[in-house]
């Protein structure tokens, strides 16, 4: 199992009585952990919340901080309920870390207000359920898992109340780490639930990972070693899931299989558009093409190659629908992302197979990254069009109005496909925008199930509308049409440039978000082996098809060697092969011709004098078929060979050195991108070096993806921003009405 959130309780138990805190610093240290959970935190004061903050911000001085909010006003009690007052630094520290932090409590009603102010994306409030409380419910559990965007079995629940807490969790599908220790052992001991737990967890395996440490960490109760063994549900709920009968009113468009694809077999028809509320048939001319399985070769659907006719009826359908959505309240469109928000996390797994299916990334990536990143987005965009200011008085009788900018034409990629969708679409339907979309003709599959549930949430015809074909026919016609007002584009950096030429003679706004080139950091005082080794296996993620894959890693010159080691250990660590696998950690290539130029790069780096340390251009072993890549590392790159300046997509590292730190900011900022980076070191001394670089982004010490702040990039990766306000900005005009609050 791969753990991608835990919850922890924090209470007195588990962090009094227990050696939890070495290994809390060691948790917040794993790989991809998107989701961290505090139990009750910040409700009471008490040594040990004070504790639990020292090691939540290390270094954080907890007596400026203090002196700092009573200067600012700010008081230490809400309401009846204290709010310990070093919580909300701390809160402040982890989110400009990148860490996605959870709160659960008691009562914590009065403090909601507070604690939604904060910079940090609150994933979940409600009760614990904790002693004297009425407890929780299986869909409290379920909620955890729905607010973190993963798959129950992957969240990790540790707690001490057996039948409050870990029993309804393991009810829920979650994991649970039953820690039998303590009053609340104590208490439980006769009750029949606790020879339930007990005999679940003697009949486990191993623990993950990133849990194994519990089993050393907690002394032995009655001369017997505590179990602390992960607890899945025997037979865990399948929220995500959807199955339709044939012949259903979601079916337009679509004819689902019986069953999972076999050699040869069509598994989606998808041949009609989604035009004005309705699936129709193309216009005259359209082309039926084959969507290709990377992984096979073969065909595991078919779509229509529309053309001029199929994007004027989709343009003239969007600007009708634009007059009546453009004046919907804030209310109703809330209201309307909620039932989208919720029939997509009910077809989230379906989305993730087709995901699979159609650019070739394994089942865990697509069920635990790919799908749930589009729902993270239509969260992200609830909360944000909770506050977003459409109105705003400057000065004297003057306000500044935020109105939709009208009808927007989108043209996304293949390679992260929900999740750039719903960062374009989320904000213009929140903000009153509608839309003409064309998806990447190689991977469409999962825009038609979003065009479905679209439908099925009640989307007003006309508001979305959904148009396939390739981009010199539909995509340049789109960006030229007259009647759009507005292009947003994920691609690259060529399609970039054509695209704009394309827009520009109707002088409509083109927001990009184009290709990267990132250079990954390693100061001096980084731990070293951690971030060369979390830094490569970042590159090969999603078989390194991400604009923004921290492809360049620049290490100090006397370790170039140690780099080599760790990086190419890394790479083996890689499974390369079937997607459908559970153990694969990297798909194929997402098509042909990408897949050719991959393996020319690295040729070419070959060729050029690049040290070849793993991988190369031929497949991996064993497989004969497939767009595959083995995960590829280079050392002693220069800064004038091809892969340290070309973006390659595909796993391919470049390790590069530096002479000193002038000289690791001067190769990082060598390149004509500008998306993002990423610093490794100690934390001062690393956003000092993230100032100075020419990015959009920095991720420091490997700080997650943050979906509120802005996603975009200097130079020629792009221009206008993604995600949450700044998201919201790029699809609105404003208006300045002077005279409006005069007396």
């Amino acid at each position: 199992m791969t753990v991608r959130a835990v919850v922890f309780d924090v209470g007195e138990t588990l962090f009094d009585e227990t050696r939890l805190w070495g290994l809390w610093a060691d948790w917040l240290a794993i790989p991809r952990l998107t989701f961290f959970g505090v139990l009750g935190a910040v409700i009471e004061r008490g040594e040990h919340h004070r504790r639990v903050f020292e090691v939540l911000a290390p270094g954080l001085d907890l007596a400026a901080a203090r002196q700092e909010r009573e200067r600012a006003g700010e008081p230490d009690v809400v309401g009846p309920q204290d709010l310990y007052p070093d919580a909300l630094p701390c809160l402040q520290i982890l989110g400009a870390r990148g860490y996605r932090v959870g709160i659960v409590g008691n009562q914590l009603a009065a403090v909601e207000p507070v604690l939604r102010s904060l910079p940090v994306d609150l994933a979940f409030i409600g009760s614990s359920g904790a002693w004297g409380v009425e407890k929780p419910a299986p869909s409290f559990f379920q909620r955890i898992a729905e607010e973190a965007g993963a798959p129950p079995d992957s969240i990790a629940y540790v707690g001490d109340h057996l039948d409050n807490d870990i029993l309804p969790a393991r009810a829920a599908g979650l994991a649970a780490v039953f820690v039998r220790r303590g009053p609340w052992g104590t208490i439980h001991a006769g009750r029949p639930e606790v020879a339930q737990a007990s005999a679940v967890i003697d009949s486990l395996a191993e623990l993950p990972d990133c849990l194994t440490g519990l089993q050393e960490s907690f002394p032995t109760v009655d001369g017997k070693a505590d179990r602390c063994l992960i607890s899945p549900s025997p037979s865990p709920p399948k929220p995500y899931g959807h199955s339709r009968a044939r012949g259903s009113d979601r079916d337009k468009g679509r004819t689902p299989p019986a069953r999972g694809p076999t050699r040869g077999e069509t598994m989606y028809d998808f041949q009609k558009f989604y035009i004005d509320g309705a699936w129709v048939e193309p216009a005259g001319g359209a082309k039926p093409i084959d969507v290709i399985n990377p992984a096979t070769e073969e065909s595991v659907g078919r779509i229509s190659l529309g053309g001029h006719a199929d994007v004027d009826r989709a343009v003239a359908a969007a600007r009708t629908a634009f007059a009546t959505y453009s004046l919907t309240s804030r209310e109703e469109r809330l209201d309307l992302l909620g039932r989208i928000a919720d029939i997509y996390k009910r077809r989230m797994d379906e989305i993730a197979k087709a995901i699979t299916a159609e650019m070739g990334a394994p089942g865990k990536v697509a069920a635990e990254a790919q799908a749930p990143s589009g729902l993270g987005h239509l969260k992200q965009t609830i909360r944000t069009l909770k506050a977003y200011a459409f109105e705003e008085p400057i000065r004297g009788a003057t306000v500044v109005l935020k109105e939709p900018i009208g009808v927007c034409g989108f043209i996304t990629p293949w390679n992260w496909p929900m999740n750039q969708i719903a960062a374009k679409l989320g904000p213009a339907l929140a903000v009153g925008c509608t839309v003409v979309h064309k998806p990447s003709e190689i991977a469409p599959l999962s825009s038609h199930i979003l065009a479905e549930i679209l439908e099925e949430a009640g989307v007003p015809k006309g508001v979305y509308n959904l148009v396939d074909g390739d981009g010199p026919t539909v995509g340049a016609y789109l960006a030229a049409h007259p009647d759009i007002e507005m292009i947003s584009f994920t691609g690259s950096t060529r399609a970039g440039i054509e695209v704009a030429k394309n827009a520009a003679p109707t002088v409509k706004r083109v927001t990009q978000e184009l290709g990267g080139k990132s250079a990954n950091i390693i100061l001096e005082d980084a731990d070293f082996e951690a971030a060369v080794r979390d830094g490569a296996l970042a590159c090969f993620y999603n078989s390194g098809q991400s604009c923004n894959a921290p492809t360049r890693m620049l290490v100090p010159a006397p370790r170039m060697q140690d780099a080599i080691k760790i990086a190419g250990d890394a790479a083996a660590t890689q499974s390369v092969g079937d997607p459908t696998k559970d153990d694969t950690d990297l798909g194929p290539i997402a098509y042909d011709v990408q897949y050719n130029k991959v393996v020319k790069l690295i040729q070419q780096g070959i060729d050029e004098g690049a040290t070849l340390v793993a991988g190369g251009p031929d497949r991996p072993a064993g497989l004969n078929r497939g767009y595959f890549v083995a995960p590829t590392v280079f050392g002693d790159v220069t800064d004038t060979m091809t892969i340290a300046r070309e973006e390659i997509f595909g796993p391919v590292l470049s390790i590069m050195a530096y002479k000193d730190e002038e000289d690791a900011i001067r190769i990082a900022n060598d390149t004509p991108y500008g998306l993002s980076g990423y610093v490794s070191g100690e934390v001062n001394h690393a956003n000092r070096v993230a100032k100075r670089l020419r990015t959009g982004m920095v991720h420091i010490n490997g700080a997650s993806e943050d979906l509120a702040a802005p996603f975009g990039g200097y130079k020629q990766s792009g221009n206008g921003r993604e995600f949450g306000t700044f998201g919201f900005d790029d699809f609105v005009e404003v208006k300045a009405v002077m005279g409006a609050n005069a007396a």
